[in-house]
C-alpha cells in the first residue's frame, strides 16, 4: 500500500465545515449545531500510517454524524476537550468518553456520533482484519472476539504512551522525506498496536497476558529501539 501525505484543513462557516468533512470523511452524515451569531470554526487534520490514520480535530461548534454503512474499523479515541457520545441504536448502548479519558468503537451502519461545541480530539483508525493479524501476531492465540477498550485515563499511567506514540508518529511523518515516510508510517502503526495491547485494559487484556512492554517480543524491541536511533535516516 503507499503511504498517502497528510490531509488537513480549517473551516470558518457552516456549509465549509460541512462540505470538507463530506470529503474527508465520505462515510458519515454530518450535521452542525451553531446559532447564527456564534463562532464556527474546525481544523481537521488526518496523518496516514502504513493501513491506519491519526485523525485530529478541535472545532467550535456542534457536530453530529451518522455512519451510512459497516466499514470494520475500529477507532481508539483519545478525548482533550469536551465529551463525544457514540449511540449504537441496534445494541442499545451509549459510549461517553470524558475529557482526558480514550476508549473504542467500531464504525458500523447507524452509529450516532455527537460532539459538542469547543471539543478538541485525536483518534486512530485501524481496519479490524489489521487489529486481528497484529494480536495473533503478538501472541500467538486466536483473536475469538472484538477489541474493546472501555473509556479509561490516558494523561497519566500505561495509556499515556499510546497518545504519545501517536503524536510523536504525526511529527514526524510530516517532516519525513517521502523514500522515508513508507517505511516510518509501517514501524509507527507497528509500535502503536503493540502498546495498545501490552498497556492498555482493553476486553483482550488477559489473552495477551496483560504484559507490559518489557514482555513484547525480543524483535518488537529491537525493532522500536532501531527506529528510535534512526528517525532522521531512512529506516530498511
Amino acid at each position: 500500500m503507499s503511504v498517502l501525505r497528510s490531509i488537513s484543513f480549517q473551516a470558518s462557516s457552516r456549509d465549509a465545515i460541512l462540505r470538507n468533512l463530506d470529503a474527508v470523511e465520505p462515510n458519515w452524515r454530518w450535521t452542525i449545531t451553531a446559532h447564527p451569531d456564534e463562532d464556527c470554526s474546525l481544523r481537521f487534520s488526518r496523518q496516514y500510517l502504513h493501513t491506519s490514520s491519526i485523525v485530529t480535530g478541535e472545532h467550535s461548534v456542534a457536530i453530529g454524524a451518522l455512519a451510512r454503512r459497516n466499514t470494520a474499523h475500529v477507532s481508539i479515541y483519545f478525548v482533550l476537550a469536551g465529551r463525544p457520545e457514540i449511540g449504537d441504536r441496534t445494541a442499545r448502548k451509549l459510549l461517553s468518553i470524558p475529557a482526558n479519558h480514550t476508549a473504542s468503537a467500531c464504525e458500523t451502519s447507524g452509529k450516532r456520533l455527537a460532539i459538542e461545541a469547543r471539543s478538541s480530539w485525536l483518534a486512530f483508525h485501524i481496519p479490524e482484519p489489521t487489529l486481528r493479524r497484529h494480536f495473533e501476531d503478538l501472541t500467538g492465540k486466536t483473536y475469538v472476539q472484538k477489541f474493546v477498550l472501555p473509556p479509561t485515563k490516558f494523561c497519566e499511567g500505561d495509556g499515556r504512551g499510546v497518545y504519545q506514540t501517536l503524536r510523536e508518529a504525526e511529527e514526524d511523518l510530516t517532516s519525513a522525506s517521502p523514500e522515508e515516510r513508507p517505511m516510518l508510517a509501517k514501524a509507527y502503526q507497528q509500535l502503536v498496536l503493540a502498546k495498545l495491547f501490552a498497556k492498555t485494559p482493553h476486553n483482550l487484556a488477559e489473552a495477551f497476558g496483560r504484559g507490559t512492554l518489557s514482555d513484547a517480543p525480543r524483535q518488537l524491541l529491537k525493532a522500536e529501539a532501531f527506529m528510535r536511533e534512526n528517525l532522521s535516516k531512512p529506516i530498511r
